[in-house]
Order: structure tokens, then C-alpha cells, then sequence
């Protein structure tokens, strides 16, 4: 997968980066059949790396691992929404 961040702050932590869980934390990565894989139901942000890019940046990662988009901490961050 790839994703580009078009807004000017980017993607950051604060305002929803993505978030991918590396495969070494993923039990199921190597079983895609299993009903549980490519499932973020049972992680948190804590368990993932974050793709913190910058505007026109790129983020790829396998289409296999688990990712998600972060939330948007309003109270935390200025920059706008990624």
C-alpha cells in the first residue's frame, strides 16, 4: 500500500498518521487464510509504529500487515486533520 499525505503538515501522530503493526508482533501475518488475519481488533496505537510523513511524502508498507488511521487529538496538536 501506499498513502500520501497532501495536507501541509503532513501526518503526524497527532493529527491521524498512519499506523502499521510490524510483522514480528503480528501472529497471523504468515497465515492469511486465518480469520484473524489483517484484523487490528485486538492492538492499540502502543503497539504499532507510526508513519509520520511529511506533505507529498510517501508511506508504503505490505498490503498484508495491519494498519489503521489514527485519530485526529484535537486538544494535542494545531496542525488540521492529515
Amino acid at each position: 500500500s501506499v498513502w500520501i499525505p497532501l495536507n501541509p503538515s503532513g501526518a503526524t501522530p497527532t493529527n491521524g498518521c498512519m499506523r502499521v503493526l510490524p510483522i514480528e508482533s503480528d501472529d497471523f501475518f504468515y497465515s492469511s487464510q486465518h480469520p484473524r488475519h489483517s484484523t487490528n481488533s485486538q492492538y492499540t496505537d502502543d503497539d504499532a509504529d507510526k508513519l509520520i510523513v511529511d506533505q507529498f511524502g510517501v508511506g508504503v508498507w505490505n498490503p498484508c500487515c495491519v494498519h489503521w488511521g489514527g485519530s485526529y487529538e484535537a486538544d494535542k496538536c494545531e496542525e488540521e486533520p492529515r
